[in-house]
């Protein structure tokens, strides 16, 4: 019986049980359906986090320029948003840089909104449950194609994105 969050191994194995292929039991399993799988899982989850949710949304970040001038960000931003400068400094790369001035050199600090890129043992039951579950849906797409099966999928994964919303919706204290 499983409790707690879902590992990555159990959702590998779940996304190839959709269809029918037996369960690995360690991520470093030579089976290509399970690299494949877990491809799959790593792809939907980036997907998944980079519209930004509150448990991987920073905001009122300072960011300083190196000794070269240059401001680089973390490895695992997706996207990072400069605040109150009218569109002036932008996201370029794994760096930011300023449009107007036509430089990646800063003189100062930078106050940003970032989106990050979280591994899968930060991330919150509800996030997970979502990522596999629209895994799932490309896995069969890609590899299976049963249409009743997309169907099933396709409510299970409408579903645990229904609870992720409210999720978010709650955390960020939102009025409607």
């Amino acid at each position: 019986m499983q409790q707690g969050l879902m590992s990555e191994l159990d959702a590998v194995n779940k996304i190839l049980a959709v269809a029918g292929d037996a369960p690995v039991q360690t991520l470093e399993d030579e089976y290509v359906q399970a690299k494949l799988a877990r491809q799959i899982l790593h792809r939907i989850s980036r997907d998944v986090q980079s519209v930004g949710y509150w448990f991987n949304e920073e905001e009122g970040v300072r960011l300083l320029p190196n000794i070269d001038k240059y401001i680089f960000l973390p490895k695992n931003v997706i996207s990072c948003v400069v605040l109150d400068d009218n569109g002036s400094v932008v996201q370029r790369g794994e760096q930011l840089y300023d449009r107007f001035n036509r430089t990646y050199e800063f003189k100062k600090h930078v106050e940003v909104k970032m989106i990050l890129m979280l591994e899968w043992s930060e991330l919150p039951q509800v996030a997970r449950a979502v990522i596999v579950d629209k895994a799932c849906i490309q896995y069969n797409n890609d590899f299976f194609g049963a249409q009743d099966v997309k169907q099933r999928l396709e409510r299970n994964e409408a579903e645990s994105m229904l609870r992720l919303t409210e999720e978010d919706t709650q955390a960020r204290d939102v009025n409607i």
